[in-house]
């Protein structure tokens, strides 16, 4: 059975504050992920978690399986970011929050920094100036499966993912994020270092670190350049990355698909980074095979 359950943003985002984001890096933004604990009837257990086994570190804590969504169509398209008439312009809801992934769009910016999102033109249109740790991703619905609340979601039938870019983000690389339960702290390690609870699911332990700090633990990234040439729709490039691409995450490298908790996008950003503007599209985002 599945039912709506209330509405939230269930999947851990990365960059999240609090909320389970494998990253090297302290940010905020967005909404924590709700519901986990251990796998349902309805859900899929983590091939890297394996049960109660540790998937990374040492210890006595406990890792929190997932518990998978509901899928996406069998074309594997998430969203094509069709706006609808009635609705804000800000994000394009997409699934039909009972038998198919639903969800919206999200963003990020740490002060210094703005973003604006835009679908009225039926694709996802980003302006932003990067001053400090930015981005944006995409959220899932609450929705309870077998008296379970998903916040997982297995593609283990697709090989990637794909989507169109155009426009400029100022000559520097988007990194895109995948992040997977093996990769994501366990709720009961974020308990141990006192950073409130966290419920999104995670079978990683840092080797050290706090609420947004967690050295260890990181997700699969793929650094994404703009072309000169892709300046409209009709000149944009297209990115289909296989999960192989995704690399850097600890502790398993590369996505594994049956685990995703989150997908999500962050601009260039260091200490030493001149500010820069950006003005993109985004269009078609869908699961390949």
């Amino acid at each position: 059975m599945i039912t709506k359950f209330g509405v939230g943003k269930v999947l851990a985002i990365l960059l999240v504050a609090g909320a389970g984001a494998c990253t090297s890096q302290a940010v905020s933004g967005g909404t924590g992920g709700a519901g986990g604990g251990s796998t349902g009837s309805g859900g899929t257990t983590p091939t890297g978690g394996g049960g109660n086994t540790l998937a990374c570190g040492t210890g006595s804590l406990k890792p929190t399986m997932g518990v998978a969504c509901p899928p996406v169509p069998s074309s594997g398209l998430i969203t094509d970011f069709t706006h609808a008439a009635d609705a804000g312009t800000a994000e394009a809801r997409f699934g039909d929050d009972s038998t198919t992934l639903s969800g919206g769009e999200s963003t990020y910016a740490n002060a210094g920094s703005t973003i604006m999102s835009d679908v009225s033109a039926g694709d996802w249109h980003i302006t932003a100036h990067v001053a400090n740790y930015s981005g944006f991703n995409l959220y899932f619905d609450n929705v309870v499966v077998n008296n379970m609340p998903c916040d997982m979601i297995d593609a283990s039938a697709y090989t990637g993912i794909s989507f169109t870019i155009w426009g400029t983000s100022g000559g520097n690389a988007i990194t895109m994020g995948m992040g997977i339960v093996d990769d994501t702290p366990t709720p009961s390690w974020f308990a141990s270092v006192d950073a409130g609870a966290v419920s999104t699911p995670g079978s990683c332990i840092p080797t050290s670190g706090s609420q947004y700090y967690h050295p260890g633990c990181a997700d699969p990234m793929n650094a994404i350049s703009i072309p000169a040439t892709a300046t409209s729709a009709a000149t944009a490039k297209t990115v289909s990355l296989k999960w192989t691409d995704f690399t850097g995450g600890a502790c398993k490298p590369n996505v594994i698909p049956s685990q995703i908790t989150s997908i999500s996008w962050q601009f260039l950003w260091t200490t030493t980074t001149a500010p820069y503007d950006v003005d993109i599209h985004i269009d078609n985002l869908m699961f390949t095979k």
